[in-house]
């Protein structure tokens, strides 16, 4: 009778063979492939804005007024001085998003940007984005140009831990507070990782095989001794 000690013994393709299972049926177990990727909208059940900012349809629109940069660090649950530190120079007022994700390693966030500038150099408005007390500059006006556009097109973050995220979107002055700067968000998508197995769950693939292949062992047998 064929057992899984005996399995360990052969090759692969072997004991795949003799327990009956098929390598297709293997690869699909052990498959990597993301599971899904699936729309991400702002559902006004988990999502607060502060400041000059909504949301309609999927999409955010923030205009960098309403609120006090150390508000926004509040809301965001960023560090004191972090806002100030993306220019290094001093974020005055401004609006923002967030919303919450359950997150697994591996799985991917990903959005659609537009930043316009409302003012010129040396008032360098900048729009960002934050997952949890990470911040990641988009546009400002040094990228987009006096009262220019910056755009930015499927960028991605990889969650590198399960867990619960806090995701914030902002927009800011800097330096004075007398024109404002717009961020608009849409194309909002989250891609889910499917998990890779745990080795035992092989084994215990293979060994349930091996039963099956020894009952239908058995089962001829029998049928043998009955016609002789």
């Amino acid at each position: 009778m064929t057992n899984a000690t005996s399995l360990k013994k052969l090759p692969m393709a072997t004991a795949l063979k003799t327990t009956g299972i098929s390598l297709a049926s293997l690869a699909a177990v052990l498959s990597t492939t993301p599971s899904y990727a699936a729309n991400f909208t702002f559902n006004p059940a988990n999502t607060q804005t502060i400041g000059s900012a909504t949301t309609s349809n999927g999409e955010a629109f923030l205009n960098s007024s309403g609120a006090s940069d150390s508000q926004i660090e509040q809301f965001l649950g960023l560090n004191a001085g972090s806002l100030d530190a993306v220019q290094g120079q001093n974020a005055t007022n401004g609006a923002a998003v967030k919303t919450t994700i359950a997150a697994k390693a591996g799985d991917v966030f990903s959005f659609d940007w537009k930043f316009n500038a409302g003012d010129y150099l040396p008032f360098n408005d900048f729009s960002f984005f934050s997952i949890g007390s990470v911040i990641q500059k988009l546009g400002d006006v040094a990228l987009s140009g006096n009262y220019g556009e910056a755009n930015g097109v499927n960028t991605t973050y990889t969650f590198t831990a399960d867990g619960i995220y806090t995701v914030g979107y902002g927009v800011l002055n800097l330096l004075d507070t007398s024109v404002d700067s717009k961020l608009k968000i849409s194309n909002l998508a989250y891609t889910e990782t499917a998990s890779v197995p745990e080795p035992a769950s092989v084994l215990g693939l293979l060994a349930f095989g091996a039963m099956g292949a020894g009952s239908l062992k058995r089962k001829q047998q029998q049928k043998v001794a009955v016609k002789a």
